[in-house]
């Protein structure tokens, strides 16, 4: 019994090593390996811009959703523009298409939407949220 004992204790304190060596010491190691061999794209930091003067391209500005942008694109085809949903009265997306190819989709989404539509589908009652725009708190 005693020699059984032994080799139980031997091999429980070797796989307790193992382990500590798997989770602790193995990560640090390949951290610190993979730091002194990284590739040498690695080590290239941003400078600053040889040529930091703007385009006077000819651009186009639109007006979506009551915010103004404007794009460096003149080509943009009217008749392929889609708003979303197309469903509902009131718009959030727009799909512009260009001539070139290009599309670019804006989407405008109102203040608090994304935290609002969590706590929707949370649990939690709205009162107690803090970014709830509920004004019945």
């Amino acid at each position: 019994m005693g020699v059984l004992r032994r080799i139980l204790i031997t091999v429980l304190v070797a796989l307790v090593v193992v382990f500590v060596g798997v989770t602790w010491i193995a990560p640090v190691a390949f951290s610190y390996y993979s730091a002194r061999t990284a590739p040498p794209v690695a080590r290239v930091v941003p400078t600053d811009l040889k040529d930091q003067s703007l385009a006077e391209g000819s651009g186009r500005m639109l007006s979506y959703f009551g915010y103004e942008f404007e794009i460096p694109w003149s080509d943009l085809d009217e008749t392929q523009t889609k708003l979303y949903p197309t469903d509902k009265t009131d718009k959030c997306k727009v799909d512009l298409h260009f001539r070139s190819g290009l599309r670019l989709v804006v989407t405008a989404v109102p203040p608090a939407e994304w935290i609002n539509g969590l706590l929707r589908n949370s649990k939690a009652p709205p009162k107690r949220s803090n970014h709830s725009s509920d004004t019945r708190r």
